[in-house]
């Protein structure tokens, strides 16, 4: 395996850290795009880099030093295997990698089952999993992996065969993001294309999601516990309020909506610029909600400046407002939470959710209190990633959700 030096004080903290050409006192131009290097520091092994110069962030740095790998019938050390730049020289880089990748799969996994049986959710998380660029979601009849990163796709058969093996009753799909993988020089991949229906329980929910329709790799299961704490929220409010009707914005597969009619919301109406009408009535159907929602094909801003209807409970999850858009994505928000204020009935029970990185729980309050201001407003909860979306930090770039309940009413 080819190595690497670091400059002195450049190792930063938590389980990965992009890095830059200048963090390296040598970065070979001859460098394959994913090539994995053996780092050292003032002499002393740190971790491994994965780099690809022809990518708009050139790497990860993954701290792997104090890890131990299963060779056989044997735990290996990381730091004894690369103690010094010779015996690192003398590694092979294609093997080790794929001892690597399989034993943080492993590991993965069981991370998930320390909560109990672990049936359908965020399989791997990329770098918060130590496998930066590899999303890998498990549903009940299929596995569905994402590859976004060079040094990751260079081993696609082999994390395809580890998926396969250890998931032998589902099918093992590849789903790309073109626009990920473009930052890596990417090409497209489809040689696993999802087909069919996905299937799949999620707080007692039933969900089948047929692949010409879905969205992202299939499923938002980062805001389920958000779900499952709105849900048990509104059935404690329910003893003393009126949920007539409910607002699903931005909907998708109707996930949302679901927890509040079995919250005990009489009504709700499904609001998605996609076709996923007959999908949100199957969900309906076969989770015993049929004929107690509507769904309506339409732009949400569009739908909320037509529409005279109130509301006693509204969730709002809309998909990200980019930073590198013309406009701060603050003023997306601010414009849907004015669209959505005449719709409030009082008392009305909000859900916000946010999936925009780089703006915090305070921000979004804030906004909520200037687009609202003649409301009296109660904070209900706050919620973050659930644990099959592991964070190490705030400061982690796979930091981004947040969710905020709030129990709106007339002063």
């Amino acid at each position: 395996m080819q190595i690497l030096e670091l400059r002195p004080k450049r190792c930063g903290g938590g389980h990965g850290v992009a890095v830059h050409e200048h963090d390296f006192a040598f970065v070979s131009r001859g460098t394959i795009p994913g090539q994995w290097y053996a780092v050292f520091q003032e002499g002393h092994f740190v971790g491994h880099a994965i780099i690809n110069l022809a990518a708009q962030n050139l790497g990860y740095l993954l701290k792997t030093a104090g890890d131990h790998l299963l060779q056989g019938n044997d735990v290996v050390s990381i730091a004894a295997t690369f103690a010094t730049p010779a015996q690192a020289l003398a590694v092979d880089e294609a093997s080790w990698v794929k001892n690597y990748l399989a034993a943080k799969l492993a590991a993965a996994v069981a991370r998930r089952q320390r909560f109990g049986d672990f049936a359908a959710g965020r399989l791997c998380y990329g770098l918060e999993d130590d496998l930066p660029g590899l999303v890998i979601d498990l549903y009940q009849n299929c596995v569905i992996y994402q590859i976004n990163l060079a040094g990751i796709d260079r081993f696609r058969n082999e994390i395809h065969a580890w998926l396969a093996q250890h998931f032998p009753q589902h099918t093992i799909f590849n789903l790309e993001n073109m626009a990920y993988r473009q930052r890596e020089g990417l090409c497209a991949y489809q040689e696993h294309p999802v087909t069919g229906v996905i299937k799949f329980s999620e707080n007692g929910l039933h969900y089948a999601i047929p692949a010409e329709v879905m969205q992202k790799i299939g499923h938002y299961f980062d805001h389920a516990r958000n779900r499952q704490r709105t849900e048990e929220i509104l059935t404690q409010l329910r003893k003393r309020l009126d949920f007539q009707n409910g607002l699903d914005l931005f909907c998708y597969a109707g996930s949302w909506g679901l927890h509040l009619l079995r919250a005990g919301v009489a009504q709700v109406d499904f609001v998605d610029q996609g076709n996923l009408g007959a999908t949100v009535a199957e969900h309906l159907a076969i989770n015993g909600f049929a004929g107690r929602g509507a769904f309506y094909r339409e732009d949400v801003f569009k739908f909320l400046g037509q529409t005279q209807k109130q509301y006693q409970v509204v969730v709002c999850d809309p998909p990200a407002f980019r930073k590198g858009q013309s406009t701060s994505p603050k003023v997306g928000y601010e414009k849907l939470y004015r669209l959505i204020l005449p719709h409030l009935a009082s008392p009305a029970v909000v859900a916000i959710a946010s999936c925009t990185q780089g703006i915090a729980w305070q921000e979004i309050d804030k906004l909520i209190q200037t687009s609202w201001p003649h409301k009296r407003l109660t904070l209900l909860d706050l919620g973050g990633h659930n644990y099959d979306h592991p964070i190490s930090s705030f400061a982690s770039p796979s930091f981004y959700l947040k969710h905020l309940l709030y129990l709106v009413e007339d002063f």
